[in-house]
């Protein structure tokens, strides 16, 4: 007999509070008091949406109407049968994948288990506690707040820190009596993301029935690769359920390949013993298919199989995983770099945060789009942040299928945390073992990072006043990836290396102090973005640009069609303290217009543009600085709709950055730099894929009034990842600007400007607005897609299209044109709509424009 798990899903959801005189003082409402319906579990915010008796937290303010929900405790009761008569070889275990708060569980009125780490799961023995039918089984669950003092958060030397409630700025954001909590911290509040305090039964429930033995656990890693072949490990974790009888057994171990056939198979007898034990199993694969990171190469995937079977053949146990075959090392040595099937990798991605702030209604889904977003734009690592939560098996998976390496931080963010106590350390030390034995496998996982800015806040932030946490960091954690998973690399914490961390030339990097960076001291220098170009780091793993949404997300997440952007609703929704200071000056040095006095609509555009120029500039100096091997932006997804970092909402929508982000990023990318101290410009092609392969480029000066003069050409073959192809030391005229166009093969590269710091003098030559002629393109894919050729008489910034208050998925959008260039653009649009799209660009003295497109045939704009 297999395995058997038996979901419970049945749940009921009441709050309870101690007395009445709490019920009364927190002003419960008498529905939540009362049991309703709570099914699949989930976190207790859905369920009270779902009763009506509070609204979803994240629209408006209406998290400020729902803080009560943290104060009291929550109770999840369901009832089921027993699955089956136990024998004395059988064991049923109740499983709950993750408890979210400190979980007391009741089984017909006996306490079976409590639990205080929602990172790992609780299993219990319950074979001898069932009765044949109409089990009850409660999970009281509390914040568990009320237990600890603020005294008890702030460490011997003073030190506390919970983002932006010790900052001085929103104090109903932060809390710093979570460091105490093993649970995500984000759901206190950051200062990207509200307060709505997190609680309930955030992953699944199970009875599961179990024989003699099972496999707990199964993962493959590749030890080597040679010209040979590849030699491969699949490690199995045996656990003997009997506490004093062993099994006699049969261990099968296969590895099936991409197209379906078996690769390899290995069979041992053995004698599974009481408890623990750990069977490694060794292949050699000839002229194996190999798993490379997005745009290096395919991302092909085997199927690694565990079967346990008694002495008669029956199967006891079935495993199956997906597994890479590749190899992977960290280079840290006067570098910091990755290295994949013994071929240095660029990694360009983003930071990755829970894309809800009531997690668990983030379906599959949900994930999948995110991820197949960040795939679509080139990216090929993203970094999964340390104040949220350790992923489901199917984030993971995804990014194997899709080539994506994940940076996963340790849950440690922000804080001092309590390293000096026992139970603190013990509960860190399970939680690091089971996460790094259940993600061991995955051909994405690239790296085990200690903590986000913990160690660079020790000597930055307190001023090395306080050690808490570095037990963690320096001894617990390493120790858990190199018993757990020897084959992933660790790294003590992002930013780190040097003396003090954060220092360029070694390690890797945080930007946001330096010029061009949010939050550089200097307000007036956060605008200047060849700060980037300056920057010695050799990877930065975060680093961000603030950008609104689009009109349709930002009418959905205030909850209301018409909004003031000094009301609270509105700086609710908005991010950091130095969000609309930091976004004026920008628009103004870009556009020269004065975005207090803009309407809502040329808001949104204006600041949109801002954040996708800025991150565009960024990544091309990542790529063009040849010490630099990755940048990571912060951020990829949105917890919740706000005018923040991310460049997909929460509505799962691509903003503005999102097109600029992949241009930026894109396989093959034309790269413009003007040397400071020669002032020579320099033309990059950057060849992410390695492949050598021709080029013909040239540089243009454009001039205001569209007329544009060549000013040197070349053409060759680029054999190398970084290649400089074209140089150019002659004067340009003075009132140009320089531009790169070319072709790699038959590939049309996306034609870049130098940057003029402002595109104000460009887009001023004379009051004459730009003749832009759209007509279709030759070929229609289908009835559900417009394909749109574009051309113009000068240059024209941010051209995209729109259906109503919606931006329309298409293959470019907010692309600037170059005159005398013709291109073609791909729209989403059914053809029954088009008498209905829209296009808009910025304009003659960087006024928007806006027009409607009714006729499918050559239209000059005007």
């Amino acid at each position: 007999m297999a395995d058997i798990s038996t979901p419970l899903n049945d749940w009921t959801l009441r709050a309870a509070p101690v007395n009445t005189q709490q019920e009364q003082a927190l002003d419960i409402p008498r529905a939540a008091c009362t049991k309703i319906p709570a099914p699949g579990g989930g976190l207790i915010h859905q369920s009270l949406i779902r009763a009506d008796i509070i609204k979803d937290p994240l629209i408006g303010e209406n998290c400020f109407e729902c803080e009560w929900t943290e104060n009291c405790d929550w109770v999840y009761e369901t009832s089921f049968d027993r699955p089956s008569e136990p024998d004395e070889k059988t064991r049923i275990e109740l499983r709950f994948e993750s408890l979210d708060g400190i979980a007391t569980v009741r089984l017909n009125g006996e306490t079976v288990a409590r639990h205080r780490n929602s990172y790992r799961p609780l299993v219990v023995d319950v074979t001898d506690k069932l009765l044949p039918s109409r089990n009850q089984l409660e999970v009281h669950l509390s914040q568990g707040l009320d237990q600890i003092g603020i005294e008890e958060s702030t460490a011997p030397d003073g030190v506390q820190f919970a983002t932006e409630e010790s900052l001085g700025y929103r104090d109903h954001r932060g809390e710093p009596r979570r460091i105490f909590l093993r649970k995500p911290a984000f759901g206190f509040g950051w200062d990207w993301n509200p307060r709505v305090a997190t609680l309930g039964l955030a992953g699944s429930v199970q009875l599961v029935t179990s024989r003699a033995a099972r496999i707990e656990s199964l993962s493959g890693s590749t030890l080597s690769l040679s010209p040979e072949g590849a030699s491969v490990k699949a490690c199995v974790e045996l656990n003997g359920l009997h506490y004093y009888s062993s099994t006699d057994a049969r261990l099968t171990v296969e590895l099936i390949g991409p197209d379906g056939t078996e690769v390899a198979r290995k069979s041992r007898p053995l004698l599974v013993c009481s408890g623990f034990s750990e069977v490694d199993v060794h292949f050699f694969i000839s002229n194996p298919r190999l798993w490379w990171p997005r745009g290096s190469g395919k991302q092909y995937l085997h199927t690694l199989r565990a079967r346990l079977e008694d002495a008669s053949g029956q199967t006891l146990s079935l495993v199956e995983r997906q597994m890479g075959i590749r190899t992977l090392r960290l280079l840290s040595a006067e570098t910091f770099a990755f290295e994949i099937n013994g071929k240095k990798i660029f990694c360009q991605g983003g930071n990755w945060v829970p894309p809800d702030v009531i997690y668990t209604r983030a379906d599959a889904e949900r994930y999948r789009s995110i991820l197949c977003s960040a795939a679509d734009a080139n990216m090929n690592m993203l970094r999964v942040w340390g104040g949220g939560r350790y992923e489901p098996d199917y984030f993971y998976e995804t990014c194997d299928r899709l080539g994506l390496l994940v940076w996963q931080d340790f849950m440690f963010a922000c804080s001092p945390y309590p390293d000096h106590l026992d139970w603190f350390r013990q509960e860190v030390a399970e939680e690091a073992r089971y996460q790094v034995r259940r993600l061991s496998g995955h051909a994405c996982l690239a790296l085990w990072c200690g903590s986000n800015e913990n160690t660079w806040a020790m000597c930055d932030w307190w001023g090395g006043k306080t050690r808490r946490g570095a037990h963690l960091y320096n001894d617990i954690l390493p120790r858990a990836v190199r018993a757990n998973a020897p084959h992933v690399p660790y790294w003590v914490g992002s930013p780190y290396g040097g003396e003090t961390p954060n220092q360029y030339g070694v390690g890797n990097n945080h930007f946001w102090k330096e010029p061009g960076g949010t939050l550089c001291p200097d307000p007036t220098l956060r605008t200047d973005l060849t700060g980037h170009d300056r920057s010695g780091s050799f990877f930065i793993s975060e680093y961000g640009y603030h950008g609104p949404c689009s009109l349709a997300e930002t009418r959905r997440y205030l909850g209301t069609k018409d909004f003031d952007r000094r009301s609270r609703s509105w700086i609710h929704h908005t991010n950091t303290r130095s969000y609309e200071n930091t976004l004026r000056m920008a628009v103004e040095q870009l556009y020269g217009i004065d975005l207090a006095a803009a309407s809502n609509q040329d808001y949104l555009l204006y600041g949109s543009l801002w954040q996708g120029v800025a991150y565009a500039y960024s990544l091309d100096a990542a790529r063009f600085r040849p010490e630099c091997s990755g940048a990571i932006i912060w951020m990829l997804n949105e917890a919740w709709g706000e005018a923040g970092w991310g460049i997909i909402d929460h509505s799962l929508a691509r903003k503005t950055a999102w097109y600029f982000v992949r241009r930026a990023l894109a396989p093959l990318r034309l790269i413009l730099r003007r040397d400071a101290d020669t002032g020579r410009v320099d033309l990059m092609l950057h060849n992410q894929p390695g492949t050598p392969t021709d080029y013909a480029v040239e540089l243009r000066a454009n001039f205001p009034d569209g007329r544009i003069l060549t000013l040197a050409q070349a053409n060759g073959r680029a054999k190398r990842e970084r290649q400089i192809v074209l140089s150019l030391e002659e004067a340009i005229p003075a009132d140009a600007f320089v531009s790169a166009h070319g072709k790699a093969g038959e590939q049309a590269l996306d034609s870049v400007l130098l940057w003029p710091g402002s595109f104000t003098a460009l887009l001023d030559g004379d009051d004459a607005q730009p003749r832009l002629a759209i007509h279709p393109a030759d070929n229609f894919e289908d009835s559900q897609t417009l394909a749109l050729t574009l051309e113009a008489d000068r240059f024209v910034h941010g051209v995209h299209f729109m259906l109503g208050e919606h931006v329309l998925p298409a293959s470019d959008q907010y692309l600037d044109l170059f005159a005398g260039e013709a291109r073609t653009v791909k729209l989403a649009c059914p053809a029954k709509d088009a008498a209905r799209l829209r296009i808009g660009w910025v304009g003659s003295h960087c006024r928007p424009e806006n027009h409607c497109l009714n006729k499918l045939h050559t239209i000059n704009v005007i």
